[in-house]
């Protein structure tokens, strides 16, 4: 996925978080470097967070290395990028993305089987160095490519693989899809 050109930011993004509460955005998450709003009568989720070095931020970095063809990343809607700057505020992004169920949601039986379909023990098997063992265990090509991409993230960004960046689609079925939101930091 390629990112979109840097834009002049017309509000902080202070600002622009009070607002969507203010018309009916919901937080459901946050992290150290971004929050998760809810988007009213919708199934996706709006995502701002801050960057310092546009090309050395390691989500950015992330989205634009993903296939939005690969069951085992998010699905993006939109992405906009914002220089602060000129304004006189941190420089921010803002992802709208489809809304996934959190990993400890999703009953443990069926999590099983979520990990079981790419031989998985537990979603620390995405990490560093188990993921190299977890690749060469598993034919899917979907994870394959997944994980390929990850190995090359981890050479320039610590891992930040939890319980809070792997999450779910289609949490209700008997095998839920396993999704890797937030790999790195």
């Amino acid at each position: 996925m390629k990112l979109p050109k840097v834009k002049p930011a017309k509000m902080s993004a202070k600002d622009l978080i009070n607002h969507l509460k203010l018309v009916g955005y919901k937080r459901i998450g946050s992290g150290q470097f971004s929050i998760a709003l809810s988007v009213p009568k919708t199934n996706t989720v709006c995502k701002i967070g801050f960057y310092d070095d546009l090309h050395e931020d390691a989500y950015l970095r992330f989205l634009s290395g993903i296939n939005q063809k690969n069951p085992l990343f998010p699905r993006i809607q939109s992405i906009k990028i914002y220089d602060g700057e000129q304004i006189g505020c941190d420089n921010y992004y803002v992802v709208v993305m489809e809304k996934l169920t959190k990993y400890t949601k999703v009953r443990a039986a069926a999590r099983k089987q979520g990990l079981n379909k790419y031989n998985l023990t537990s979603i620390h098997n995405l990490e560093r160095w188990p993921i190299v063992y977890a690749r060469e265990s598993c034919e899917n090509k979907a994870f394959q490519a997944a994980t390929k991409m990850l190995i090359e993230l981890y050479r320039f960004h610590e891992e930040d693989i939890h319980d809070g960046n792997v999450m779910w689609r289609h949490p209700s079925a008997k095998v839920p899809q396993l999704v890797i939101t937030d790999p790195v930091w």
